[in-house]
Order: C-alpha cells, then structure tokens, then sequence
C-alpha cells in the first residue's frame, strides 16, 4: 500500500468516525430534548441519525476542520450543534441539564461497544498488539484487509470518542460539562448562570482553558482505558 493511498485510507476513516461520532452526539441531545419537552432541534431533522441535517448546520466543524487537522495534524478537530429554546433552557434547568448529558454519554456508549469489541478480538486473535507511538495504531491484524480496517476503525472509534466525551464534560462553556451546576441552581440562580456562560467572551475563554487542560485530564483516562481494552499494565 502507497503512502499516498495509506494517507488517503485514513483520512477517509477519520472522516467516518467524525461524522458518524458527531450525528450520534448531537442527534442524542436532540432526541433527548425532544422527548423532555422541547422539539427545537427535532422540527429541524436534527434528533435522527441523518447526518445531512447536522452537516447542514455545521458544515466547517464537521467537514472542512476535521479534514485540515487530519492532514496537519494527525487528528481530528471537530464540532457540531443542535438548536435549542432558551426559554425552556431557563424554565426547566434540571431537563436542560439531561439534554447536555446526553451527548457524551452518547460518545460513552460508541467508546464502550468499540472497547468490548477490540477486547474480543485481541483475545480471539483477530487483532494483534504492535509497537507504536499513536494509540490508533497499537491495535492492528496480522495483514491488510477486512480485520485491519476493523482494528483501525475501532481504535478510532475507541479513542475519539472518549476524547469527545471526557473534553465535553469538563465543566467549562460552551461544553456540556458547564450544564452541570443547573441540577443544583435554583430558577433565579440559573437565569444569572445563563447571562454568565452564554457570553461570548466567557465562551470563548472557556474554550482556551479547556484546550490547555484537557491533555492532562483527558490523557491519563485514555490511557487507563486502553490498558485496559488490551490488558497491558
């Protein structure tokens, strides 16, 4: 296999695990929401598992970024939303909360069944451990082939999505993690707690402080994780 086949090979499955992570992140946020009362990003065809409709939205952080951090930098970057009420965020906090929940829990859920399923392969035989420097690549098979774009796609799946999930629950806005305090806050406190996280400025900072912190939160998990999937350590 070429370099520049290899290079196409793995942008394209990058570019799977974006999309596919992505639509079932935000598409658990809308049908969540949708179920608690609010069918904003339902009316919108953004509570399916269609990714058009999420692509539509979002075209640059779900397309256009992830492909240029792919190319630059070997990983993915990438965002995407759903449409909400603010009126219904305010009347019913504790609800609003769930629906910020929904989506990493979500990206939890892929994590999970992608761990369980290349635990069972390491231990049928189907994948094998090699020496690498990049996680995605520990995981592989024996040749080129279906089990190989198994393995990859896998390990993408494993380890992208518990980035997304542990990134989005630090409790900083614009993540989800900053929809935490409205389980506890009462109806006056959340609507100052919204004038706060919904500011430009405060979102904007969120964003930068959680880009610093978020290799030594994040980066101790993933590795306990992936220990664990192949029983290394």
């Amino acid at each position: 296999m070429s370099g520049v086949t290899f290079d196409f090979f793995i942008l394209g499955a990058w570019m799977l695990v974006v999309i596919i992570s992505l639509t079932l992140h935000e598409s658990a946020h809308g049908w969540v929401a949708y179920r608690l009362g609010d069918p904003t990003a339902y009316h919108e065809g953004q509570a399916s598992l269609d990714p058009i409709p999420h692509i539509r939205r979002e075209p640059i952080g779900m397309i256009v970024a992830p492909i240029i951090s792919i190319l630059v930098l070997n990983w993915p970057i990438a965002w995407a939303s759903v449409p909400v009420d603010p009126q219904y965020m305010i009347r019913n906090p504790r609800f609003s909360a769930m629906v910020s929940m929904a989506g990493p829990l979500a990206n939890l859920v892929i994590a999970t069944i992608a761990g369980i399923a290349l635990h069972v392969g390491l231990a049928m035989g189907v994948f094998e451990l090699k020496a690498s420097t990049r996680l995605v690549s520990i995981i592989t098979a024996p040749e080129h082939g279906p089990a190989h774009l198994a393995a990859t796609l896998l390990s993408m799946f494993f380890i992208f999505n518990l980035v997304i999930c542990l990134f989005n629950l630090l409790p900083l806005p614009p993540l989800d993690g900053s929809a935490l305090p409205l389980f506890f806050l009462s109806e006056r406190e959340v609507i100052s707690y919204f004038s706060v996280v919904y500011s430009p400025m405060v979102q904007i900072i969120g964003i930068l402080v959680a880009w610093q912190i978020s290799p030594y939160v994040i980066s101790p998990v993933i590795l306990s994780a992936f220990r664990l999937v192949t029983g290394l350590g």
